[in-house]
């Protein structure tokens, strides 16, 4: 069966408008633009096929790297849960340590506390004394 349309493409005019020409076979127009580019298309078919070839090697990098970059997370990640008890142990050890310094100046604060509420008490103790004595004193023998 025949296309239409291109039957109807090719009794389009021969040349461009104006002056009348000498009878010829009338162009078709799709034809002769596949002649014109033929051979533009054979001369990037090498060079679509280099793109081809290119494309292939990075996607088979791209899965190689991808694959390598597995395999290290894998491994790193294995490394660290093995030294997961080591690492805790250390940071537990650590915050003992630091326990231990604040335990050891709280106590120190405590001992000088202690050594000032002791001379306090040391300095005031005459004459809470001499209260005492002189209100005994006061209240005199048989008071009660």
């Amino acid at each position: 069966m025949v296309d239409i349309r291109r039957f109807l493409h090719q009794l389009r005019p021969a040349g461009a408008p104006g002056a009348a020409a000498g009878a010829a076979v009338p162009l078709d127009r799709h034809v002769a633009l596949e002649a014109e580019l033929a051979p533009v298309f054979e001369a990037l078919a090498g060079i679509e096929a280099e793109c081809g070839t290119i494309r292939s090697a990075a996607l088979a990098e791209s899965a190689r790297r991808r694959t390598e970059a597995e395999v290290y997370a894998a491994r790193a990640v294995a490394t660290a849960q093995a030294q997961e008890p080591a690492r805790r142990a250390e940071a537990m050890e650590q915050r003992l340590e630091a326990a231990r310094r604040e335990s050891i100046g709280v106590a120190a604060q405590a001992r000088c506390e202690a050594i000032r509420v002791a001379e306090r008490a040391a300095s005031m103790t005459p004459e809470l004394v001499a209260v005492v004595v002189e209100d005994v004193r006061s209240r005199g023998p048989g008071a009660s």
